[in-house]
């Protein structure tokens, strides 16, 4: 695997637009999952009343977790696009693997 190319998994989608996978890096099972993320308010947003402003937006984030009980995890957020937060974890498992960074 390539320190630089994201490693693609295999991704399962729920009711609830959720997504899930699984990697397993030196016996290791690690559970990744991308879920809506609540939208925080911009800082550029004017604090008064402005009827021009666009509704809240879907945002996402993905989390990491590793081991069945007591897990280490990590996540990162918000992305625009479920695919934008899929390609950043599968580049955060990637580092994991290639022992770049730590849960």
């Amino acid at each position: 695997m390539s320190e630089s190319t994201p490693t693609p998994l295999d991704w399962t989608a729920d009711d609830n637009s959720e997504r899930y996978a699984t990697a397993v890096i030196d016996g290791m099972a690690y559970g990744l999952l991308i879920q809506t993320a609540q939208n925080a308010s911009s800082a550029a947003e004017p604090v008064w009343y402005h009827p021009a402003l666009p509704a809240a937006r879907t945002v996402w984030q993905w989390r990491i977790a590793s081991g069945p009980a007591d897990r280490a995890s990590h996540g990162c957020g918000p992305f625009p696009s479920a695919l934008a937060a899929r390609h950043a974890a599968e580049c955060a498992i990637t580092a994991l693997a290639t022992g770049r960074c730590g849960l």
